[in-house]
Order: structure tokens, then sequence, then C-alpha cells
């Protein structure tokens, strides 16, 4: 019996020591936390000049390297260089190289003792090649690691490009506010940039998922309003009408109906062709609406729609009447 004591006295110590040996075998350290990668864009993104384009991440737990790959539309961006990142005020050493064109790989580092906080992995600089009104995406991905090589799980937002273009067009209503009509308005216009002195047709049309003006379309091809006037700019290239350029329907006529949401103004320097290079679009992008215009319902509609109402309260009003009175007369 006492060797059958002794003999589990010994087991139980052996398996408390394997326990033991185990527990202290797993590493003391917090799992990191989730983090989110994105793009930012920061510069004139005017054709030939340089722009950077940060990789920005939230903050997050025991950073010690990672890995991206930063893919760009190189029809409208091209690669000059790479810089160091900043994590909580610390520096991230980068290593970047162009494998093709169009895609970027990096390395980045900061180290085994890990790092907590929020800034910047990447600045890297671009030269915009694309003609005014062209966008490119930028997608990035990549891997996080933790000061023990375990990976941080994080989220990747790419961003776009606008290449802007130096001739401003902006639309006013009659109270003088950008971008916004109601139906019937009148429509007023102003810009800058042009060539002075010279004629320029203004064009309005339609923007919607058939209609959307491209690099080298043909304006006349699509439907709309299309060409509404001829303006001359000023010695300085500016526009500026005095008079209105157009009036949004004002929806009451059958056989002018309603007209769409989202609009464009072009303004064409008489060629009947849109090129980006010389003239003027009142977006910044040629896959972006101009100017909005708000449906309002007919007065009838909205005489229907209050008529409705005060049917609705006279009915519920004659309802608690009828109520009161039978609950009086039963008591």
């Amino acid at each position: 019996m006492g060797k059958l004591r002794l003999l589990a006295a010994t087991m139980g110590l052996a398996m408390s020591l394997v326990l033991a040996l185990a527990v202290c075998a797993v590493p003391a350290f917090a799992a990191p936390g989730d983090a989110t990668v994105t793009v930012r864009v920061e510069g004139d993104t005017a054709y030939c000049n340089n722009i950077n384009v940060y990789l920005d991440i939230t903050p997050v737990t025991d950073f010690c390297a990672a890995t991206v790959t930063v893919t760009y539309d190189d029809t409208v961006l091209d690669f000059v260089s790479c810089s160091d990142g900043e994590l909580s005020g610390e520096p991230l050493d980068v290593s970047c190289t162009e494998i093709v064109s169009g895609e970027l790989n990096a390395t980045i580092w900061y180290g085994l003792d890990g790092i907590s906080g929020s800034g910047y992995l990447m600045d890297v600089v671009f030269h915009v090649i694309g003609d005014p009104c062209a966008s490119g995406l930028i997608d990035i991905d990549g891997t996080l690691s933790d000061s023990h090589m375990n990976e941080i799980t994080a989220d990747w937002v790419g961003g776009s490009v606008c290449v802007s273009n130096p001739r401003t067009v902006t639309s006013y209503n009659p109270a003088g506010n950008p971008n916004e009509f109601n139906l019937g308005d009148d429509v007023f216009i102003q810009g800058s940039g042009f060539l002075p002195d010279k004629d320029y047709n203004v064009w309005i049309v339609p923007y919607d998922e058939c209609t959307q003006v491209k690099e080298g379309q043909d304006l006349s091809d699509l439907r709309g309003p299309g060409m509404v006037c001829t303006i001359k700019t000023g010695p300085d290239g500016s526009i500026s009408s005095d008079k209105p350029i157009w009036q949004v329907p004002p929806g009451d006529d059958p056989d002018d109906p309603q007209p769409c949401t989202y609009w464009e103004i072009v303004v064409d320097d008489g060629d009947g062709i849109f090129n980006g290079a010389k003239d003027g679009l009142d977006a910044c992008c040629c896959d972006e609406w101009g100017f909005h215009i708000y449906p309002e319902l007919p007065t009838a509609a909205l005489f229907g729609i209050g008529l409705i109402g005060l049917i609705g309260v006279g009915g519920f009003v004659g309802l608690r009447r009828r109520r009161a009175v039978q609950t009086a007369s039963d008591s």
C-alpha cells in the first residue's frame, strides 16, 4: 500500500513538472490587435507635378515589419521614389523596388523590439503624367508582422488620383449657390484658365450610367440639350456669364419631361470633341458629375398629399370623438 502511495505521489510530481514547463514555454505577450492601412494622396495633382502618396496605418500593436505591394495606373502616374515611414514618432526603414511598371514592392522594417502606435508605413512620390481629367486607381496589399513574427491582421484600403484640369468651370443657381439647382432654375457659369479673348461653345450633357464625357468624345453624339450657347473669354482667360446659359426644364410640360438628376458642363474650344488638354469640364474627372438637380413634386401632387394628410387627421379626430361619445353614453 505504501509503495502505491509513493508511486502515485511520484507520478503526480512528474505531471506537475511537465505542466509547469509547458506553461513556461508559452510566450508571455498579448495577441496583436487589428490595423487598417489606407492610401492618402497629398499635393497638386495637375499634369507634370509630383505628388506624395502615404500609406497611413491606424493604431497597431507590437509592429515589427511589413511587406507591401502598391499597384497603380502607369498611364496616370510615374514612380519617382519612396522614403521611410514613421510610427509613433519613430522611423521605419523602407526599401522599395519597381519590378514592372505599375507595381511597386516594398519591405518595411522597425525591429524585433516591436513598436505600437499609428503613423504611416511609407511615402511614395509619383510624377503625374495623365491627361487632365484622367483618373487612376492605387491599390495596396501586404502583410504586417509583430516582434514574434506572427501576422497582424489588417485591412488594406486603396485610393485614386484624379488629374486636375487647369481650366475650371463652376455652375451657379440664381441665389449664387454652386452646383445645385431646382426645376426651372436659370444656370450661370464662371471659369478660368482658358485662352484669352476666345469664343468657346458651352455644352450640357446628362451624367448617368449610359452617358459620360470621355476623352476624345464627340459631344454631338451625347443626348441632352447639347450645345446651349457660345461664350467669349476675357483678357485674362476667365469666363463669367451675366446672362443664364440654360434653364433647367420646369418639369410640368408633358413634351419636356423632368430632366436627369446629374449633369456635366463642357466648355469646348469649338471642334466639338472633348480634349482635356484644352477644354473645360465642371468636374474633377470625366467619371464624375458636375451639377445636381433636385426634382420637385408638381403643385397638384403637393396639394394632394396635403389633402390626404388633412383627411387622415380629420378621420382620426372624428374617430376619437365617436369613441368619446360612446364611452360617455355607456357610463
